[in-house]
């Protein structure tokens, strides 16, 4: 069978919630990553946990069409986040005299022995299939069908365990380090079903006792401050908004944890200041004609807001070009997009609801990009003509401003206890 053909028998068997590993006899010679025959002593081969890393070649390289698929809302998705959205792998336990047993979705667990072939077969009950081994790595990968190879990597039974919760592509916040996801608390994904979704959180800082977690996706759509009535919208602040209420409120975000979750949590004293040389970097270089344009707007200055002490609040705009850097990327839409042709924007920048919020949220998309515009803590220099305006990150990478009370995406962020 053809790749192609491979990878479409494989997406069609998970579209069924079923997938039969088939495993081939084989002969040929065999060798390690570190160039050893694979025939060393049982003591030398892998032991403990593995789980699917991904499906590669002979090499142990990746290959993108065994691996990367939409899913049914052609959406682009990999094969592993397909199988542990259904709280499933494919994993092993191998025991120091190279002994163990397989597991995969809908077979029965199979008995395997690194010993009992040739240097380089891997006995898979009475069948035996093509194997290489890193020792360097403890990673090992063997010949599903002729070319088409699964590489197993090490892991523990605590990343196992998440991947059996549906919290797969997570590591345990014990483990985990910066660039990581980790995976804690679940929020409700289409108000009033009851139906719920792990909420996953990308690690970008760590100290000595914790972690600092920014939501990996756009979870939700709020305004900075609900205010349907537009009343008094000079003195809106972080502060008093509405969406730090929500955020920081038993019945409101934090009900998404359960009370040992809620325990990790820190609360985090917060500089609210405002970011006046920060963004007129960025606007600072628009010289309109005429009155009352936008140039105007954004040469003004915002106030300082009080500090406050949050357990759950959004990034500042210092914070995202703390952890994220600046823009520079020029715009990559043309010069015909009023103001925004004028500002840098930066990939790292952009970020990407979940399917729930893309079904159900209210916000704003970048065509370009798929990304959704997600709301800092920040004031913006440009004032409305009534009030303040709330600081955002374009779904294209840049940053502008817009009213207070209209919605946008959110992307909480949480120190926690480790």
């Amino acid at each position: 069978m053809s790749s192609k053909g491979r990878v479409s028998g494989v997406v069609a068997a998970l579209a069924a919630v079923a997938m039969t590993v088939v495993l081939v006899a084989c002969g040929g010679s065999g060798a390690g990553g570190d160039g050893k025959p694979n025939g060393a002593p049982a003591a030398q081969y892998p032991s403990g946990l593995f789980m699917l890393e991904y499906l590669g070649d002979e090499s142990g390289a990746y290959v993108a069409d065994f691996n990367e698929y939409e899913d049914f809302l052609n959406r682009p998705i990999t094969l592993l986040a397909m199988m542990w959205s259904m709280g499933d792998t494919i994993w092993c336990e191998v025991g120091v005299d190279g002994k163990g047993t397989f597991h995969a979705p809908d077979i029965d667990p199979v008995a395997m022995d690194f010993t009992a072939g040739g240097p380089d077969e891997l006995a898979f009950g009475d069948s035996l299939v093509c194997y290489h081994v890193d020792r360097a790595t403890g990673t090992f990968w063997f010949e599903e069908q002729p070319g088409f190879w699964d590489r197993m990597k090490p892991c523990s039974q605590a990343a196992l365990d998440l991947v059996f919760e549906g919290k797969g592509g997570s590591v345990p916040l014990a483990e985990a380090q910066v660039g990581d996801v980790v995976c804690l608390g679940t929020y409700e994904t289409v108000p009033g079903n009851d139906k719920t979704e792990p909420i996953f959180w990308l690690v970008i800082d760590k100290d000595e006792s914790g972690l600092f977690l920014l939501s990996e996706k756009l979870l939700d759509s709020f305004s900075f401050n609900h205010n349907p009535g537009k009343a008094d919208l000079g003195a809106v602040t972080w502060e008093k908004c509405s969406l730090r209420a929500f955020l920081n409120s038993p019945d409101g975000f934090l009900s998404c944890f359960t009370a040992d979750e809620l325990a990790l949590i820190r609360t985090t004293h917060l500089s609210n200041k405002a970011a006046n040389d920060e963004l007129l970097k960025y606007w600072g270089a628009f010289h309109d004609e005429g009155p009352a344009t936008y140039s105007d707007l954004a040469h003004q200055t915002a106030p300082d807001g009080p500090d406050t002490d949050d357990m759950v609040f959004l990034l500042s705009f210092q914070e995202v070009e703390r952890y994220f850097g600046e823009a520079t990327a020029p715009y990559s839409a043309g010069d015909d997009d009023y103001p925004f042709c004028d500002m840098p924007e930066s990939p790292a920048w952009i970020a990407y609801v979940t399917p729930a919020v893309e079904d159900n949220g209210q916000g704003y998309f970048d065509r370009r990009t798929g990304g959704g515009a997600w709301l800092t803590r920040t004031l913006s220099t440009a004032h409305a003509s009534n009030g303040m305006m709330a600081t955002y990150i374009t779904g294209g990478g840049q940053v502008f401003n817009y009213l207070t009370y209209v919605p946008l995406f959110i992307r909480p962020a949480m120190w926690v206890r480790v």
